[in-house]
């Protein structure tokens, strides 16, 4: 029995499911929170008052030291993720080429809370980081789409040939 309960293990999906979705949420939110510049911040660097302060979308109703703990608190997730992935990948439990899968898939949601971030950022007239931010990510979120696909496909492959 012993013996089976391990062998289940090993080919649950649960692991790197789980550890992928927080791996991925946990870079979103600490990408956001890192990137995060409060509307006083902006207005003293750049000279107006924090009322005149205009956005590309309304920042959600979040005070300064909040988004701050959210991205700590996501950077903590997404740390113990990775180590909790490698130790899977390391142990044998996920196949090493799923890893290359997950290192295309990161760039996403750094890419995803830069934007938020740079879509909410307080500023006066056109907001040209969030079109700069578009022009330049939705390119590249197709480059790491396409090799996170090759990547499983061969890795699905691979697999099935082995038996």
């Amino acid at each position: 029995m012993d013996e089976m309960t391990r062998t289940r293990s090993r080919t649950t999906p649960a692991l790197p499911l789980a550890g992928s979705i927080a791996l991925l949420a946990g870079t979103a939110l600490a990408a956001w929170g890192a990137s995060h510049v409060s509307v006083e911040e902006e207005a003293a660097r750049h000279d107006y008052l924090p009322g005149d302060a205009e956005y590309s979308i309304a920042p959600l109703p979040i005070p300064d030291w909040a988004v701050h703990a959210v991205g700590l608190g996501g950077a903590a997730v997404a740390l113990v993720a990775a180590a909790l992935l490698i130790r899977g990948i390391v142990t044998g439990r996920i196949d090493r080429l799923w890893g290359l899968v997950l290192i295309s898939l990161v760039p996403l949601p750094v890419m995803a809370g830069l934007w938020w971030s740079t879509a909410t950022a307080p500023t006066i007239g056109a907001n040209i980081g969030l079109g700069l931010a578009t022009m330049l990510f939705v390119p590249l979120t197709g480059v790491f789409l396409l090799t996170a696909a090759i990547t499983a496909v061969v890795s699905l492959r691979r697999r099935r040939r082995s038996g």
